[in-house]
């Protein structure tokens, strides 16, 4: 294992990639809860669940509780959370996704965030999980046909 820090929250500054073009990390985790924050800059959701980020130039980890990703992703993350907690409260949402820095003179920065999933958001439904896990054990029916 690298070594691995463990921090408050995780963001595109605290892993150290918010300085130039070119600069990159990946995230991956469980997404299991949304709050909505505001700054002197706007709006922003701060995600809650378990959270490991590499920072692809140094290759260190960090490891936290929270993450606040830039804004490119925020609504695909958000809206992944919502559809997989309308069927469950309680459900969770798996992904991983490499974020990096391109130029962008248009910017008052010089860069705009891109990202890529890695892994697209999944619903954690530990009730299919253990249905799968024990269907080979349960002497299940097979379902019935419908009727025309």
């Amino acid at each position: 294992m690298a070594d691995r820090e463990f921090i408050k929250k995780i963001t595109s500054r605290t892993v150290g990639t918010e300085k130039s073009v070119g600069e990159s990390f990946v995230i991956m985790g469980k997404i299991m809860r949304a709050k909505a924050n505001e700054n002197q800059y706007g709006p922003y959701t701060t995600f809650g669940g378990q959270f490991l980020a590499v920072n692809e130039k140094t290759a260190k980890e960090y490891s936290s509780a929270a993450f606040i990703p830039p804004g490119i992703s925020e609504d695909l993350l958000m809206s992944a959370l919502q559809s997989a907690q309308e069927k469950d409260t309680n459900a969770s949402v798996e992904f991983a996704m490499r974020y990096r820095t391109k130029a962008d003179d248009k910017s008052a920065i010089g860069y705009v965030w891109a990202c890529e999933f890695l892994q697209k958001p999944s619903a954690d439904d530990p009730t299919e999980r253990l249905m799968s896990s024990l269907k080979d054990k349960l002497k299940l029916a097979p379902p019935e046909k419908a009727k025309a």
